[in-house]
């Protein structure tokens, strides 16, 4: 049975990585159609460049992960820039956070993956 429960209209707290927290906005289907048209464009992109090879299907989910965090975090604690200095939530900060393997990691098996599956109000709300 599918059972329909009211969706969070709340950010949550997530512990990301040691030291690190991501307040994230409550998922919607548009963050989900956003990061979905980000890994067309990219696919797109490549197919018209010639460039297409076995690593292109991991370039578009990469690009749709990318985009989804873009979306979904709204705030974050304990990252800092190069002085040390808590870095503010831009889109360039997201992909930098997203670079590193462990954060890009997490950032999946925690918040995008579980917003994909139909089981995805216990996702994010879980892992606060």
């Amino acid at each position: 049975m599918l059972n329909l429960s009211p969706a969070p209209t709340e950010p949550t707290w997530i512990d990301l990585m040691e030291g690190v927290r991501l307040q994230i906005r409550p998922r919607s289907i548009v963050h989900i159609l956003v990061s979905r048209e980000a890994a067309g464009k990219a696919y797109i992109e490549e197919r018209d460049a010639g460039l297409l090879d076995e690593a292109s299907d991991l370039r578009a989910t990469t690009a749709m992960v990318i985009r989804y965090a873009r979306a979904v975090i709204a705030d974050w604690s304990g990252i800092g820039d190069t002085n040390g200095d808590p870095a503010p939530v831009t889109p360039e900060n997201v992909d930098a956070l997203m670079a590193r393997w462990d954060a890009y990691e997490r950032f999946d098996q925690l918040v995008f993956t579980p917003a994909l599956n139909a089981n995805a109000g216990q996702s994010v709300d879980a892992a606060a």
